[in-house]
């Protein structure tokens, strides 16, 4: 029998996520046009900046798992932790398949466009700029995709259904739109990642498991964030510089991103 300290314990931890959701999303909204300034205030801004993501996201997972265990009624199968039904439709896979190949073949044709001088457009303020960099914009990589996966996809459409019985279709609009509002700083962008939202919503609910949208939110962030894509237009001078403590020109949006506020 489930006590009222249970339930109350449990409906406190799913609030403390949704309104660190909305948090995230006015975060990101106030701060789309500073991520330059931040992550360039110091010399290892940027190393700073994948730590934190890394903490918080991880942190927000293991949360997750607290909200499991304080509640019988929700048990880890609920929040996608579990294997892809067997029962689970054949359109999961090949859509999953469709999509990697997809991303393989966009990766193609940019080193092509690239070897024939297509300038490339600029890169978003926090992808890796040196070799140093690298392997923690992986882990921050990685450890943001399989928290977002287990926050917006697991834990909100899981506690939706299973605690406070709202349709599956009602559950997975407002963990999309929640998913999609903490993208905020990407502006136009956010179309994109509404799109690629429910595509991976798609996938969650047809397999019951979040592992095969967990594949492709990681396999689609490497795309995005390690080789940022080519631009179309004709070739241009490069921008100059900015002197120190001057503003430089705005600086393009590039494909979003699906990951934190701010960055992956």
């Amino acid at each position: 029998m489930i006590t009222a300290v249970e339930q109350l314990d449990t409906h406190a931890l799913v609030a403390l996520f949704v309104l660190g959701a909305v948090a995230q999303a006015v975060q990101a909204w106030r701060r789309r046009e500073r991520i330059q300034a931040l992550v360039d205030a110091e010399p290892r801004g940027r190393a700073r900046f994948y730590w934190r993501l890394t903490a918080v996201w991880s942190a927000a997972a293991a949360l997750v798992w607290l909200v499991v265990v304080a509640h019988p009624d929700l048990a880890a199968a609920d929040v996608g932790w579990a294997w892809p039904r067997r029962d689970a439709d054949s359109f999961a896979w090949a859509f999953a398949a469709a999509w990697t190949l997809g991303l393989l073949l966009s990766v193609l044709l940019r080193w092509v466009r690239r070897g024939r001088g297509v300038p490339q457009r600029p890169r978003h303020p926090v992808v890796p700029r040196s070799g140093r960099e690298v392997p923690l914009a992986a882990v921050a990589l990685l450890c943001t995709s399989t928290a977002e996966e287990v926050v917006y996809r697991g834990l909100f459409i899981g506690a939706g259904t299973q605690l406070y019985h709202l349709p599956v279709a009602l559950a997975a609009a407002l963990s999309l739109a929640l998913f999609t509002a903490g993208h905020a700083n990407q502006g136009r962008g956010m179309i994109g990642v509404a799109v690629v939202g429910l595509l991976l919503t798609l996938v969650y609910l047809n397999t019951g498991s979040l592992l095969l949208a967990v594949g492709l939110h990681v396999l689609h962030n490497v795309v995005a964030v390690f080789l940022p894509p080519v631009a179309g237009s004709p070739r241009q001078s490069p921008t100059p510089p900015s002197a120190p403590g001057v503003p430089g020109p705005r600086r393009a949006v590039r494909a979003p991103v699906p990951g934190d506020a701010d960055a992956l």
